[in-house]
Parts: structure tokens; C-alpha cells; sequence
């Protein structure tokens, strides 16, 4: 199993800056892409629980409880299509925002303000896949893994850090 091979990712130390990973750098690893665009609920549960956030179903279930609720309000009556869909990624959205809290708590990243908050929640609402894919790099490059396959990781090629630039005497 994934998380069984995977090396843990604990809380960091403090850094300035936020995520590194453009939110729209899609291709540079493509089976990260892939499951990111594919299953991406599986994705962000297997980023979640390397990072300590939350288990690796939880948001496998969120996504199952969601589409089951818009299927449900989709019954009422005279509602404008495409409001059940909205109404319940919105909702969803503030659980997955609030789990990116946590973490850029896990990271070292500092704490995200309202805007910022505001602004995962639109991305989570909209383009669920695109924060799915930056936060699984984000964990990936803290772990020092890469992950191949849902079913296969591996220690990451490159270094974490770079080589020295000069030896001190």
C-alpha cells in the first residue's frame, strides 16, 4: 500500500512564503496529473494522510456524501439546473479549504488570511484537481517521495537540498 511506503511528512519549520507550485503547473509530473485530473479525491486523500491532515477516506466520503446530496436536492421541485451541483461543491469546498489550512499548519507554511482563504474555497468550488495536484508536489517534495501510481512510490531522484556551493575551512 501507498501510505505504507510513504516516508511522513511532520509539522515543518516556519517558512515565508505559501505553496510553490504554480496552482496551474499541471504537466511537469504526469502520473501526479493524472490522478490529480482522474481521482482526484483519491489523490488529495493519499496527500492528506502523508501530511497528518486527515485519513486517506475522508475525502473519498466527502465526495460520495456531496454528489448523493445533489442528487437528493436536485428532486426539489422548479429549481434551476445546475443549482444542486453548485450548492453542494460549495459546501465541499469549505471542508477542503479548511483541511489546506491545516495543511499549510503541517508544512511550515504561515497561516492563510481571509483572502487567501476565500480564494482556495473558489479554487476548491471550481478546479478541485488544479489545488489537488499543488498540494500533492507540495507533500511529495517535503516527503522526498514521488509517487508513480496510486500503488507505487518511491524515494524522489533529485536531492532535497542542492549540492554545496563552497567548503568552508
Amino acid at each position: 500500500a501507498v501510505l505504507k511506503e510513504r516516508r511522513a511528512v511532520g509539522d515543518g519549520e516556519a517558512s515565508s512564503k505559501d505553496f510553490g507550485s504554480p496552482i496551474c503547473g499541471c504537466c511537469q509530473l504526469t502520473p501526479t496529473c493524472a490522478w490529480s485530473f482522474l481521482g482526484w479525491s483519491a489523490r488529495m486523500g493519499d496527500t492528506l494522510s502523508a501530511a497528518g491532515v486527515t485519513n486517506f477516506w475522508a475525502p473519498w466520503a466527502l465526495f460520495v456524501v456531496a454528489r448523493i446530496l445533489a442528487l437528493l436536492i436536485g428532486y426539489i421541485p422548479h429549481l434551476i439546473g445546475g443549482i444542486p451541483t453548485f450548492s453542494v461543491d460549495a459546501m465541499q469546498g469549505v471542508v477542503c479549504a479548511y483541511w489546506r489550512q491545516q495543511l499549510r499548519s503541517r508544512l511550515g507554511m504561515p497561516p492563510a488570511g481571509a483572502a487567501q482563504i476565500f480564494c482556495d474555497w473558489l479554487l476548491y468550488t471550481w478546479a478541485p484537481w488544479c489545488v489537488t495536484l499543488q498540494e500533492a508536489e507540495e507533500v511529495d517534495r517535503a516527503s522526498g517521495n514521488e509517487v508513480l501510481c496510486m500503488c507505487s512510490v518511491r524515494p524522489r531522484s533529485e536531492p532535497l537540498v542542492g549540492a554545496p556551493r563552497a567548503v568552508m575551512d
